[in-house]
């Protein structure tokens, strides 16, 4: 199955392994394209990080690494982790190999008691530069899953960006508040390191 992403003002078919996906949120040159595909998650093969994050579920040893990373070293990635605890949503992470931007994050589907989002990240990252990207989709996901109505399908989630956040391009949103997230945590990581 796959997804179309926007990346250098050309679609690409990417395939993905995870309901409904509705949108893409990228952080590249060029963010974010609204896609439709069928995609489905094993329940069973899914863990929480821990116990106390089990609304985030990392499912490869690199992203249960970033999202370790991130807890120990950034108290930004740690409240947003927390944040997203309180919400009823479930962020699925996953390393992407076919990734063609830093990191993605699509909407699968809300069930009405529950909204799935999985946020996908490129292979070409260091660890810092993942934890950071991480952040950045992370706070997409806060977004959605605080969104007031609830985010149901892809005319209401470009609706939610649309008021939240700015264009970037035909059908393309991001906000201000996963940008400054992201560069937020790049410093703290920064801080830690000299730190260490």
């Amino acid at each position: 199955m796959f997804c179309l992403l926007k990346h250098e003002g050309r679609l690409k078919k990417i395939p993905v392994s995870s309901g409904l996906v509705v949108a893409i949120f990228g952080y590249a040159d060029r963010p974010v394209a609204v896609a439709q595909s069928t995609m489905s998650v094993d329940q069973n093969s899914v863990t929480p990080f821990d116990d106390a994050h089990a609304r985030v579920r990392a499912l490869d040893p690199f992203c249960k690494q970033i999202v370790g990373t991130g807890l120990r070293r950034s108290a930004t990635f740690a409240g947003l982790v927390d944040d997203l605890e309180h919400h009823n949503v479930i962020v699925y992470l996953s390393l992407d190999q076919s990734l063609p931007v830093r990191a993605a994050l699509t909407f699968l589907v809300n069930t009405g008691q529950t909204t799935y989002v999985h946020v996908h990240i490129g292979p070409r990252l260091s660890l810092e530069q993942a934890t950071a990207a991480m952040a950045h989709e992370l706070r997409h996901a806060l977004e959605i899953a605080g969104a007031s109505p609830p985010v149901t399908n892809q005319h209401e989630l470009q609706d939610l960006y649309r008021s939240i956040g700015f264009g970037v391009g035909a059908g393309e949103f991001e906000s201000l508040a996963a940008r400054t997230t992201e560069h937020q945590v790049r410093q703290e990581l920064s801080i830690s390191r000299r730190g260490e």
